[in-house]
């Protein structure tokens, strides 16, 4: 059996096959060898970072604005059905000094918590709305809407600033 068998001899290889230049004894002394450098390289490099990192902040705007819009239509047509108040609600907005203007500009003024609402729920999905009312003394609400197709239900209506005693069944 020969000592060296080569299965790859006599075949092409793919890339480059060109030989560096031999460096003399001299130059290999000095480290590694240098090409011409060029300052281009370096702002090349800086230029794409920018470029990618503009993309990804224009990308970000257009992804909230999108789900803002998403937001209002959303809100928009919840608003636009007749509203039920469940005993429930209604005596939580009582204990919480909380008045129907205000349940009303929550579904105005706020957005929607995707993750505490479930659009999936039949026939009725379930929107939980985040709001901040008011202009000097802010009050931050959170209330639960059933979207159901002839009506809207007002589940509880939340005062996230203020822990109210309330005895509600």
């Amino acid at each position: 059996m020969p000592k060296d068998i080569n299965p790859f001899r006599g075949k092409k290889t793919l890339g480059n096959t060109t030989k560096a230049p031999r460096r003399s004894r001299k130059d290999k002394s000095k480290g590694p060898r240098k090409s011409g450098s060029s300052p281009w390289g370096l702002f090349g490099l800086a230029a794409s970072i920018a470029a990618a990192w503009l993309v990804g902040a224009w990308h970000i705007r257009d992804q909230r604005t999108r789900k803002y819009q998403v937001d209002k239509n959303t809100l928009a047509r919840i608003m636009s059905k007749p509203m039920k108040y469940t005993e429930h609600a209604q005596c939580r907005m009582d204990c919480r000094h909380i008045s129907q203007e205000e349940v009303a500009a929550t579904l105005r003024q706020g957005t929607v918590n995707q993750r505490k609402s479930n659009l999936r729920q039949f026939p009725c999905p379930k929107y939980v709305v985040d709001a901040t009312l008011g202009l000097q003394a802010k009050k931050n609400v959170q209330a639960v809407f059933l979207a159901c197709p002839t009506h809207t239900d007002v589940v509880t209506v939340i005062d996230k600033d203020t822990d109210w005693e309330c005895y509600c069944p």
